[in-house]
């Protein structure tokens, strides 16, 4: 009875081996998931696998996917406001004035 503590339990061995397929079909199982679960989903908590007499937790964490870049909307264009032409010179030659156009006043009165 003390030769197989010396070495370790049997059961501890069997798992190590891969002697108990269940055990070790299960464990590939959940390597599988955690592994298909990381690659693929964008955030999990938790992976659980319960058999009778035995569960197995993993916490997943896989990382979070970056930002998606929204460009903003394309600008809106606005027309500018209706200004009249900007006159540099006038549009027409104007009539050659002589004189004034207005009759003289009168003169001043001299006291």
């Amino acid at each position: 009875m003390a030769a197989w503590h010396a070495s370790g339990s049997w059961e501890a061995k069997r798992l190590i081996m891969g002697r108990n397929i269940a055990m070790r079909r299960t464990l590939i199982i959940l390597i599988i998931f955690c592994l298909l679960t990381a690659l693929l989903a964008a955030r999990a908590e938790a992976f659980t696998i319960v058999t009778p007499g035995f569960a197995v937790s993993v916490p997943l964490y896989a990382a979070v996917p970056p930002p998606v870049y929204v460009a903003p909307p394309p600008p809106v264009y606005v027309a500018p406001a209706y200004a009249p032409p900007v006159v540099v010179a006038p549009a027409y030659p104007g009539p050659v004035y002589v004189g004034p156009g207005y009759p003289l006043p009168p003169p001043p009165p001299r006291w």
